[in-house]
């Protein structure tokens, strides 16, 4: 999981309930972020029996954690393309796939719509969260909601300098010192079928 994925796990745990959990060990630029903003990670979870699941930051099932059955699946909300792997949901209570930049802005729209104001260590990361997916607000991909939730989220976060921040985030992210070569590579792996060929991303 990327730092989109493990801080929109907390923030959608933090406006619907439900434990904020994780599959997959912190990547250090996630831990970066995290420590800075003083805020938890989230449960790191293997068991899922008996559970209803959201998943955030992704719909495709080759991402789906083993241990998850498609049908515990009850809610998505996401900023990918929907691709030929997308689960399928018998029974969805939530759906929200917008071509924003981070999952972390749909969430944080969310809370806006709510009347939820973040405790500053959740703004603070939720603003790593889509620093780290617009790439400090660069990327072709991000949109004036992204930028939008941004400086809402620095307000409330007690950040002045953004671009500080992306910078710094960056060279976390850029520190590979203590992974193995595997690791390295499956970083941000992502699995996808086309027809009968699987590639890894």
């Amino acid at each position: 999981p990327d730092a989109d994925a493990v801080v929109s796990s907390l923030i959608a745990a933090h406006l619907y309930g439900g434990q904020a959990s994780m599959a997959g060990a912190l990547n250090p630029e996630t831990r970066h972020i995290l420590d800075r903003c003083e805020q938890g990670a989230p449960l790191l979870a293997t068991n899922f029996q008996g559970k209803a699941i959201g998943l955030v930051d992704f719909n495709q099932k080759t991402q789906l954690h083993h241990n998850i059955k498609p049908r515990q699946v009850v809610a998505i909300v996401d900023h990918h393309a929907i691709g030929n792997n997308s689960l399928n949901l018998l029974q969805a209570r939530r759906l929200d796939l917008r071509p924003w930049g981070a999952t972390a802005t749909i969430l944080e729209h969310h809370a806006q719509q709510l009347g939820v104001t973040f405790p500053r260590p959740l703004a603070c990361a939720a603003l790593g969260a889509i620093l780290s997916d617009t790439l400090g607000l660069t990327s072709p991909l991000t949109t004036i909601h992204d930028r939008q939730s941004a400086q809402r989220l620095a307000r409330r976060s007690g950040v002045h300098d953004l671009a500080a921040l992306s910078k710094a985030q960056l060279e976390a992210k850029s520190d590979l010192s203590q992974l193995s070569a595997k690791q390295i590579v499956l970083l941000d792996y992502k699995r996808y079928s086309y027809g009968r060929k699987r590639v890894g991303i």
